[in-house]
């Protein structure tokens, strides 16, 4: 069995971290966000943390790479930008090895052949794939935006997984 501890980030400010242990058990973080910036110490304390618990361990992360996006703002899009260079800084000061990865690379990937369209086929293959994902359903059972980005973190973690050698 792989002792690796595989990690998937999705740096946006609605985006999330995700720890795919070897037990694969999961576990989340949202971008530490305070008063709409990123909260850097809190983003450091994540990955230390991380770095701590799979000191035994081998220690994977794949974080989605940064890239523009057709109609998406430029005040959006720096912000986004933004996470993503904090994200990479942390993760080079922390010597995490990662790797990054193309949005269309990773979906290609991990959605291939799921029906659906963006972040619910997400959401749906997360869910399959990690039935033990119990994310929180509002009264009326529908699931949150906030659930649904955390999709995209899990499936980043398992394309870690999968891509590893």
């Amino acid at each position: 069995m792989n002792k690796t501890v595989f990690v998937g980030i999705d740096p946006g400010k609605s985006g999330n971290v995700c720890i795919l242990y070897p037990s694969k058990k999961l576990e989340m973080y949202e971008t530490p966000v305070n008063d709409k910036q990123y909260d850097i110490p809190r983003m450091y304390a994540i990955l230390k943390g991380i770095k701590e618990v799979s000191k035994d361990c081998g220690l994977y992360l794949v974080m989605e790479r940064s890239t523009a996006m057709p109609g998406q703002g430029s005040v959006s899009m720096f912000s986004f930008g933004m996470g993503f260079g904090i994200w990479l800084g942390l993760i080079n000061a922390l010597e995490i090895p990662y790797a990054l990865v193309h949005p269309r690379t990773w979906t290609k990937y991990m959605l291939e052949g799921a029906p659906g369209e963006g972040k619910d086929r997400a959401f749906s293959v997360a869910r399959r794939l990690f039935p033990e994902w119990k994310p929180r359903v509002s009264k009326k059972g529908d699931i949150p935006k906030v659930e649904k980005e955390k999709a995209d973190a899990i499936l980043l973690a398992d394309y870690a997984r999968r891509s590893y050698k």
